[in-house]
């Protein structure tokens, strides 16, 4: 298991990175300078004294990037040493306050000092003696390697630094990284590299600024890449905003808005630049890619914070604006948010889960083994009887087999048909593909076709930076959507046959029955078969899942270095232009090279593109292949389990050891249960014997305290608006006062449910169970969001656990207000939604209002639901689990059941 967490803060220049990380630290040690200070990637751990560990590149490295440099000075790999040759200048940078000249005699020292085979370090202690002057000593000397003004940074491989810090000491290591909008492209590049594997990102934002184009790509590049739910997004020097705004209301005469609103105008600000960020790059269309963006970025946590506000306060100095009593500038805030993440979506915390899911299932089958054993030994009296009962056991179940074998391989052969079939209406989609990759490479050359002819022929154009990354980041919603043509088809023979697998189930079971097998031959094949399914859609689930994700990954990786130096030579003939005419001949070589460019471009994507779809098609008919056999298979195992418990009875009889058996099973089971409570509670995932999918269910018979009293949140929900419009059916709903009167007098708290953030196996059925739904007619949910098409699904999952009540006619549904434009389409799919139900005599109506908050669902029962998170329980979604509600992973919520009197 990891030994520690991994968190990278990362922002533009000038976003307050290095002040951030110095409060959350609680020590001045990163540099804070108008200039970039964060020039190389930063990571602080844990220590008892500070120091600074620099690592050198290596001199082979160097040599290495110097060579390549010098016969191709634009490649990407060369950026670093580029950006290290603009320091050779005869006078002294006018940003280096120092005044120094680093000419080519002491680029040449500065190398011969820090450069050394394998890689030469250097460590800088702080001298805690000397007090105030010791930190800025240690900050100026250090700075010498961190700040873009010097080319000391160029040569840092990495730099580690140990300090004493509360929220390091938890373990965590915070990773400081250069600008996204920096120059350098080499500097970019080790952000890229640094937040790759990381627990958490810190993703700061300057307060009252829009996002930039970089900080658009980045998050583009990180919903691709399925690291979102990682994120925080880190609001910074929300002081300066506010004090702006204050000044600008005295100004004009007007009284300045609380903190508390410009908080939450700017929250609806920035969810609203990342939804138009999102829907751009969707070309506003519905695509699984878009839902994948939406669904995990409504996990991420929004944090305002001032970095100054928190120095002020820890230095007992007046705060002007606090952001909130106890934690005026924040900073604790985010630690909370941060160490909550950690210690449910860190790698640490994934780890502790597997290990408890693998572990503590093979203690849970080796004590069911004891068990089983230990249950033939007592109950088989006649070894002859009982092995005649499993032999025509096997040979009646050997048919059912046989035939399910025949379906399951029909539906084999359906799925590789259908994959088939659909490859010529992708290949539609790859066309789509390969357009919207031109257009993005249209966008440059729009850009040097306006080029001057000096700038060309100096070679500064024709830079594509992070061209791939642009162009798998615009396509990525056509990729995505192409992969979901192809899992359509895999879920639908994972449908069939799970219910080819519940018919030879039901089959075993009859079959059993018929042959009066009775306590003797006690065959689980029903149960281990259903637990197979269980396990094995969990399998698949994560198996989908990481082939899906390392098909869009790699969409960073279709750039080859042939297309690289093609693109190079392409660029070098235009930038070598000259003679009478230079411009016109120029531009029509800019013409020319995007025109070459761009088929160079469409040939390596067709290519990579094809080959993931292929790849995935045969990836999901490998997988579907391998299902029939390994069904069979569990039958057979439990066969053989049977014959083995039957041959150690009779031994057991035969010898007189029965109760000698019994002794020794229990001595064996005992320590293995006790192992596997002892799991749940050391990884923190369950409570000893508690429901193992990590969701804790409490029964509690008293009345509930005052607080847990189902209250009024939406007020008297008597003056909601109850107009059916015209999607009314004959049979209409209660008025919402009568709702109210039954959420008054349900105080009775019968159960409550913690859900465990990350925990699967919780679809809606377990929540609203039929005992509490029974004989209910009419129902209210009130939610605030039920309008994005995971909304929609839970919406309509929950109308199915209603369905399942004879007696439901009813259901009112209260939601909250949307975008005007968004109005339509919302009712047009509620007014789909209610025609299906109107045919089988059930009645939808809906309304929408500005002042919902709470959520919570009422039965005229006399039951009432009070939803932690409405219906909105589960995470991003994705492969089977889209289909397969069980296979969600939930988020951390608890939710309450009330009712007037017992319910049993």
């Amino acid at each position: 298991m990891p030994a520690e967490y991994k968190v990278a803060v990362v922002g533009r220049f000038k976003a307050g990175k290095s002040s951030f990380v110095n409060e959350l630290l609680g020590r001045s040690l990163a540099g804070e300078n108008t200039n970039p200070e964060t020039a190389a990637v930063t990571t602080f751990c844990h220590g008892n004294s500070v120091k600074a560990a620099i690592q050198f590149v290596a001199q082979a490295e160097w040599d290495e990037l110097k060579q390549v440099y010098k016969e191709e000075p634009k490649s990407p790999d060369a950026h670093r040493v580029a950006n290290w040759f603009k320091f050779n200048k005869k006078k002294p940078d006018p940003d280096d306050t120092d005044g120094e000249i680093y000419d080519e005699a002491a680029l040449a020292a500065l190398e011969k000092q820090y450069l050394a085979a394998g890689g030469r370090p250097k460590e800088i202690v702080l001298d805690e003696s000397l007090g105030k002057k010791g930190e800025s000593a240690f900050r100026r000397e250090l700075k010498r390697f961190t700040t873009s003004t010097k080319p000391h940074h160029c040569l840092v491989q990495t730099i580690d630094i140990s300090t004493p810090s509360d929220l390091l000491d938890e373990g965590v290591r915070l990773i400081d990284t250069p600008g996204l909008d920096d120059t350098e492209r080499f500097r970019v590049s080790l952000t890229e590299e640094a937040v790759e594997g990381v627990d958490a990102i810190l993703f700061l934002t300057q307060s009252g600024v829009a996002y930039g184009q970089s900080e658009k790509d980045f998050l583009l590049t990180l919903l691709r890449k399925g690291t979102v739910k990682q994120l925080v997004f880190v609001i910074t020097q929300v002081d300066k905003t506010y004090a702006q705004h204050v000044r600008q209301a005295r100004d004009e005469g007007e009284h300045p808005q609380p903190i508390e609103k410009r908080v939450e105008i700017e929250r609806r600000r920035i969810e609203q630049q990342v939804e138009a960020t999102l829907l751009e790059l969707g070309d506003g269309s519905d695509s699984p890619a878009l839902q994948r963006y939406q669904e995990q970025l409504g996990d991420v946590e929004v944090i305002f914070t001032s970095a100054a506000s928190h120095r002020d306060w820890l230095a007992k100095e007046e705060v002007k604006h606090p952001l909130q009593a106890g934690d005026p500038g924040g900073m604790m805030a985010v630690k909370r948010a941060l160490l909550d993440l950690l210690s449910t979506e860190s790698r640490l915390a994934a780890t502790a889960r597997a290990i408890e899911a693998g572990a503590g299932s093979l203690l849970d089958t080796m004590v069911g083994i004891i068990q089983n054993r230990r249950a033939a030994v007592h109950n088989i009296k006649n070894r002859e009887e009982a092995e005649r009962k499993l032999g025509l056991f096997r040979s009646q179940l050997e048919q059912a087999g046989s035939e399910f074998s025949a379906t399951t391989s029909k539906d084999m052969q359906t799925l590789t048909s259908s994959l088939s079939a659909k490859a010529r209406l992708i290949e539609s989609l790859v066309e789509n593909i390969l357009l919207q990759a031109e257009a993005v490479l249209s966008e440059y050359e729009t850009s040097d076709a306006a080029r001057h002819w000096k700038t060309r022929r100096s070679g500064n154009w024709g830079f594509m930076s992070a061209l791939q990354a642009k162009v798998a980041n615009a396509i990525f919603p056509k990729v995505a959507g192409l992969l979901s043509e192809q899992q359509e088809e895999f879920l639908t023979f994972i449908d069939k046959f799970k219910a080819h697998l519940d018919y030879l189930s039901a089959t075993s079971h009859s079959v059993s029955e018929s042959l009066e097998l009775g306590s003797e031959v006690r065959l689980d094949v029903s149960e281990r078969l259903a637990k197979f399914l269980q396990e094995i859609l969990v399998d698949l689930q994560s198996l989908v899942t990481a082939e899906e994700q390392r098909i869009v990954t790699l969409l960073d990786e279709f750039v080859t270095q042939d297309v690289q130096d093609r693109i190079a030579a392409a660029r070098e003939s235009v930038a070598d232009e000259w003679g009478a005419g230079t411009t016109y001949r120029q531009t029509l070589g800019v013409r020319k090279f995007y025109s070459e460019l761009k088929q160079i471009l469409r040939d390596a994507l067709r290519d990579h593109v094809q080959q993931a779809r292929h790849g995935f098609a045969e990836y999901l008919q490998a997988q579907a292949s391998l299902l029939p056999d390994k069904a069979i298979g569990e039958i057979g195992a439990e066969l053989e389990r049977m014959q083995a418990n039957i041959t150690a009875a009779a031994e057991a009889a035969m010898q007189g050891k029965k109760a000698a058996f019994d002794e020794l099973a229990e001595r064996l089971s005992k320590p293995l249960s006790e192992t596997a409570a002892w799991l749940h509670e050391s990884l923190a995932i369950d409570g000893p014997n508690e429901v193992p999918d990590g969701c804790r269910i409490l029964q509690v018979h008293a009345k509930a305290p005052a607080e847990s009293s189902p209250q009024h949140p939406l007020g008297s929900v008597t003056a909601l608006s109850t107009e059916a419009k015209d999607h009314s059916a004959p049979l209409d709903p209660p008025e919402t006062g009568v709702f109210d009167k039954i959420r008054r007098d349900a105080s009775d708290l019968r159960e409550r449910y913690v859900l465990k953030r990350g925990a699967g196996n919780w679809a809606l059925p377990r929540i609203f169970a039929d005992r509490y739904l029974k004989d209910a007619t009419h129902a209210l949910i009130v939610d605030p969001y039920l309008s994005r098409p995971q909304q929609m699904r839970n919406l309509g999952e929950f109308i199915a656990c209603l369905r399942r009540i004879p007696t439901f006619r009813t259901l009112r549904v209260i939601t909250g207000t949307m975008r005007n434009e968004d109005v339509a389409e919302h009712d047009a799919s509620l007014r789909e939604l209610a025609l299906q139900l109107e045919q089988v005599g059930v009645n939808l109506v809906w309304d929408r209002v500005d002042s919902v908050h709470d959520r919570f669902v009422v039965l005229d029962t006399g039951v009432v639901f009070k939803l932690g998170r409405g219906l909105d329980i589960y995470k991003h979604a994705s492969g089977l689990a889209r289909t397969t509600p069980e296979l969600r992973q939930v988020h951390e919520c608890e939710i309450d059941v009330f009712s007037r009197t017992a319910v049993k």
